[in-house]
């Protein structure tokens, strides 16, 4: 189990700084992405993409007033994002190379949505990430917006 985005790990980070291209808007982090997805207004989606660290990205995403659906949309928005990251070479090879590993998002923020606090949670963003070692979506060229249904 791989159980901490850090060191050899944190290309897995979704803080982890790789171009995140889609519409037309190039992210910095699968998290400055994610974040901007929060809202369906292009002007604050750009705002985002050039926040300066995946930190303050977060920030600015946690001030918007959610687009309509959002929770619906969260995990969308997550595997749209994590596609678009591992149709990088390097990091698709890295993400084969952890093998069977189970993938867990260790935190002490109390995240239990997207990883895992004090071994409770869903852990829903490794599932997509173990997942998508295996799937076929993982061979999107990066291109264009990969589909998702």
């Amino acid at each position: 189990m791989i159980n901490q985005f850090k060191g050899k790990y944190s290309f897995l980070s979704n803080f982890y700084l790789t171009p995140i291209l889609h519409d037309g808007i190039t992210y910095p982090s699968n998290e400055h992405f994610f974040q901007a997805q929060k809202t369906s207004d292009l002007s604050l989606m750009i705002k985002i993409s050039k926040c300066k660290t995946p930190r303050a990205a977060k920030r600015e995403g946690r001030k918007l007033l959610l687009r309509k659906g959002w929770e619906g949309f969260k995990a969308h928005s997550m595997l749209t994002g994590l596609i678009i990251k591992f149709s990088n070479p390097e990091l698709k090879s890295k993400l084969l190379e952890t093998g069977e590993k189970k993938l867990v998002e260790g935190n002490t923020w109390d995240d239990k949505y997207w990883g895992v606090c004090l071994k409770t949670g869903s852990g829903f963003r490794q599932t997509i990430k173990r997942g998508s070692k295996h799937n076929p979506l993982l061979d999107h060229d990066g291109k264009k917006p990969p589909q998702v249904s």
